[in-house]
């Protein structure tokens, strides 16, 4: 899959969040088949923005679907911009800027989605990953009256509801799962998909994580890879590695299990010795092999897929003055 990230210069504030509301039965549901919050609703059609986690471990990126949900499924449609003007505050209400990696976009049966991450730029960042702290997100969207009748969309400013990320210190406990409702089901054609369910699933602590795989009917293997593709990360990024750190991450870089390579890739820091990012670097040419979809299926590399997106993250952190980048490449 294809991602882009591209630096957001400016980020302005708006008010006005409806998350007291009870969620309208046609919004997004999470992975465990709850309605979504969303925003104050025009015309019975409205947006709203909604994430697998919001309580992140550190080394974990902002994961974030932003719906529009039409009044009727003919129509009219609430568009969603191509650039959504997504505002980041911190605790205090101070705009935060960030860069937006897409991911893609979809739709049908009158709801749009649109997926995206969010990762920090240098003031917020500990190495490539958002420092400790709360971070509120919300989006306004204007669709002119005069822009309606032409492209046969509902006219109004639509807000979304406020979502609140927690990044947590480094090393912070995992969670647990208590165990109440019923996960989507492993689909093998598309194993690493949604995303939203292993980025939830990737906080949990091994007890949690195996009683969920269990009750979801998922393969041992692409549950600990899905897992490792959004895991915490446990290496220092605000210091040198000690000699006992590096030997341990390359080792891990070269580990037999592809779920402890992937984790490792995650986890370089763009401080990294030389031999560490050699070592990473190795990994895009990983050989662990995966078929995956449908028309027709077809193989997959996901060790190699996430090394190529880490190692151009560590690129992009070392510039000066970040522009788009397609770390497709």
């Amino acid at each position: 899959m294809h991602r882009h990230i591209i630096a957001l210069l400016t980020i302005t504030l708006t008010i006005g969040t409806t998350n007291g509301q009870a969620p309208d039965p046609r919004s997004v549901y999470d992975i465990f088949g709850q309605p979504q919050p969303h925003g104050e609703p025009i015309d019975k059609g409205f947006i709203g923005l909604y994430s697998g986690r919001t309580n992140l471990h550190f080394g974990q990126s902002m994961r974030v679907d932003l719906f529009a949900v039409n009044p009727t499924v003919d129509g009219p449609c609430i568009d969603l911009p191509l650039r959504a003007p997504l505002e980041l505050t911190d605790a205090k209400g101070k705009p935060v800027p960030f860069r937006l990696e897409e991911i893609g976009c979809g739709g049908g049966n009158g709801l749009q989605t649109c997926w995206f991450a969010l990762w920090p730029t240098k003031d917020h960042a500990a190495g490539i990953f958002w420092k400790p702290g709360t971070y509120k997100l919300r989006v306004t969207i204007v669709i002119p009256k005069e822009q309606a009748p032409a492209r046969k969309t509902l006219p109004g400013t639509f807000r979304s509801n406020e979502l609140v990320f927690t990044v947590r210190e480094p090393g912070a406990p995992l969670d647990s799962w208590d165990g109440k409702g019923k996960p989507l089901d492993f689909d093998p054609i598309f194993p690493y998909a949604p995303e939203d369910l292993f980025f939830y699933v990737s906080g949990l602590d091994d007890e949690s994580s195996e009683r969920l795989r269990k009750r979801a009917k998922w393969p041992k293997r692409q549950r600990s890879i899905a897992a490792a593709m959004c895991s915490p990360v446990t290496v220092p990024q605000d210091r040198k590695l000690t000699d006992v750190e590096v030997k341990k991450l390359i080792a891990d870089l070269k580990h037999a299990d592809p779920a402890v390579r992937v984790r490792a890739v995650r986890s370089v820091p763009p401080t990294a010795p030389t031999e560490v990012l050699a070592a990473a670097t190795a990994l895009l040419k990983d050989q662990y092999e995966e078929i995956a979809g449908l028309f027709p299926p077809s193989p997959t590399y996901p060790v190699a897929d996430v090394a190529r997106e880490a190692l151009a993250r560590i690129r992009l952190t070392l510039k000066k003055n970040p522009t788009p980048i397609d770390i497709s490449k």
